[in-house]
């Protein structure tokens, strides 16, 4: 008999409401009601999208790239875990120079190696193809 008392979720929430669609929806306007209160401008975009089938590839991924801070922040809640998620992105915040360092580097050498004319006529999935082989494992970043 498991004596180990049941974990509950923030925003009156259990983790048995996550198996069940009524608990989903609930889950769905717990996020909503902690956007709006962030970001009311955000939150009606993105009750616009849900409501429209005609957003360009473009338009959703920059609406998806605005919602992830807001994501993380729920989740943390939701899970009661915002100090350790809070050490794990100063962490992060620690390296970003590194890694924008890294990131700028490559891509001037990039650019200085091969101008836009010749990168766009690169063949993607060739390359990809390559990179697997040499990785011996398929590409996924």
């Amino acid at each position: 008999m498991n004596s180990s008392p049941a974990l509950i979720l923030r925003f009156g929430l259990s983790f048995e409401n996550l198996y069940h669609r009524e608990g989903l929806l609930g889950l769905d306007r717990a996020f909503l009601q902690e956007l709006e209160k962030a970001d009311d401008a955000l939150h009606a975009r993105f009750t616009a999208a849900r409501r429209s089938t005609a957003l360009l590839a473009k338009e959703e991924s920059e609406l998806l790239l605005a919602l992830a801070p807001h994501l993380d922040d729920f989740i943390a809640q939701l899970f009661d875990i915002e100090a350790e998620v809070r050490a794990l992105s100063a962490r992060h915040h620690v390296l970003a120079p590194l890694y924008s360092v890294k990131r700028l580097f490559v891509q001037r050498k990039a650019m200085h190696k091969y101008k836009a004319d010749a990168a766009a006529a690169f063949d993607g999935a060739a390359i990809g193809k390559q990179l697997e082989a040499l990785l011996g494992a398929p590409f996924t970043e």
